[in-house]
C-alpha cells in the first residue's frame, strides 16, 4: 500500500490538499520528526491500509523511515502474538499448566496502551500541532 500510494497517490493528494489547514500542520510535522510521527501514526488505532496510504503521500517520509517505523511497531506485536499462540498449543495439549502471568500482564498492558494510550498520543500530537500554529501565527 505504501509503494502503491507513493507511486500513484502522493503527487494528486498533496496537490489537492495543498491549502488544507490541517495537512499542512501534519506535514510541517513530519518534516520536522518523521520518524516519531511515522510511530505515532503506525501506533494510532487506524485500519493498517489507512496508516500506510497515508504515510505514502507524505513526501518527509521516505521508504526508510516507513521501513523502521513499521519494523518497530510490528516486530514486538509478532512476537507477542507468537508467543500467546504457542501458549495456547501448551495449554490445549496439557490443561494442567499454571496460568503465565508474564504474557497476561503484557496482554494486559497493550490493551490498556490500545484502548488509552495510543489515542492519547494522537490528541496530544494534534494538540501540539495547534499549539504551534497558534504561537506561528500570533
Amino acid at each position: 500500500a505504501y509503494t502503491l500510494g507513493r507511486l500513484f497517490l502522493e503527487d494528486h493528494v498533496v496537490s489537492v490538499l495543498d491549502d488544507n489547514e490541517i495537512f499542512g500542520l501534519v506535514e510541517k510535522s513530519v518534516g520536522k520528526k518523521p520518524y516519531r510521527t511515522s510511530m505515532i501514526v503506525r501506533l494510532g488505532p487506524f485500519p493498517e491500509l489507512i496508516k500506510n496510504v497515508g504515510l505514502s503521500v507524505l513526501p518527509p517520509v521516505g521508504p526508510g523511515i516507513f521501513t523502521l517505523a513499521t519494523f518497530t511497531q510490528v516486530f514486538p506485536f509478532t512476537l507477542l502474538w507468537t508467543w500467546l499462540g504457542c501458549d495456547s498449543v501448551a495449554r490445549m495439549r496439557d490443561d494442567t499448566l499454571p496460568a503465565n502471568k508474564v504474557l497476561a500482564a503484557i496482554l494486559l498492558g497493550v490493551t490498556i496502551f490500545g484502548i488509552f494510550g495510543a489515542p492519547a498520543m494522537i490528541g496530544l500530537w494534534v494538540r501540539d500541532m495547534k499549539l504551534e500554529h497558534d504561537k506561528a501565527a500570533e
